[in-house]
């Protein structure tokens, strides 16, 4: 609340249609009782028809000279309400709130926890497209998550939130694992693909070094599947069986 500027707190000003004497001049030089004035009453008009108000006792009332300041409405006070205006502003207001908009800490918090959310499912797209992901998509989809999603849930968007919450949903259970990532499973789909193996063409020994001086460590047999390691040595061939590393002669080993 502050002062009424217009009137200095006093919640009156001078009438404008008397000029503050609360009379005016009628016809044949006669003073008639201003009609603008407050605090009027007992109002008759006279013979000329101008407007005259008498007290109790029947003589002519004069006007205050004064009328309620139109800027404060006479209260002598701006920027406040009263109380019954106040509180009705108060209950419409809170009604617009709770109808039209919610609360602007849960907007932020759904928005940062959605957005990481579809931060990562952006994140598991990109591996499944190209194989690896792109900084650049998947921070403007963190930044573009929380936007989307304070305003889904500030406004009321039930619809948006809920395809927000989905995408959200489905980061974190990639995440934690739940929803494998693809560029893992694919990895190991390459490296399974790129692990050579050979088949013993004919019985011979698996010794544990590239000559026929190393101990052997068993007879591998026609038709027996082993892996490759990729080492050579010479004619000599590494291979892993059934747990154990050694080597073969490669006239043994076949497709």
């Amino acid at each position: 609340m502050a002062t009424c500027s217009n009137c200095g707190g006093r919640g009156k000003i001078k009438c404008p249609g008397c000029g503050g004497i609360g009379t005016k001049l009628g016809g044949d030089w006669e003073d008639y009782t201003c009609d603008k004035c407050d605090g009027l009453k007992n109002e008759y008009k006279d013979y000329y028809g101008k407007i005259i108000y008498h007290n109790e006792r029947g003589a002519v009332q004069l006007g205050s000279g004064t009328i309620n300041c139109p800027q404060c409405n006479g209260t002598g006070q701006v920027g406040g309400l009263s109380s019954s205006s106040s509180s009705s502003y108060s209950s419409s207001s809170s009604k617009s709130s709770y109808s039209g908009e919610r609360g602007v800490f849960l907007s932020i918090i759904f928005g940062l926890v959605f957005s990481f959310g579809a931060f990562f499912s952006a994140i598991w797209v990109s591996n499944l497209l190209t194989g690896d992901w792109s900084v650049f998509i998947a921070f403007a989809v963190l930044a573009a998550g929380f936007i989307i999603t304070f305003i889904a849930w500030r406004n009321n968007k039930n619809f948006l939130f809920v395809l927000m919450l989905i995408i959200g949903l489905f980061g974190y259970l990639n995440l934690f694992g739940i929803i494998p990532d693809y560029s893992i499973v694919k990895q190991a789909e390459q490296i399974q693909e790129e692990i050579a193996t050979a088949t013993i063409v004919s019985g011979c020994n698996f010794r544990s070094g590239p000559s026929t001086n190393d101990d052997v460590i068993r007879q591998l047999t026609k038709g027996e599947t082993v892996t490759l390691t990729g080492e050579t040595s010479g004619n000599w061939t590494q291979i892993s069986h059934n747990g154990d590393v050694g080597w073969v002669s490669a006239e043994f080993l076949g497709e």
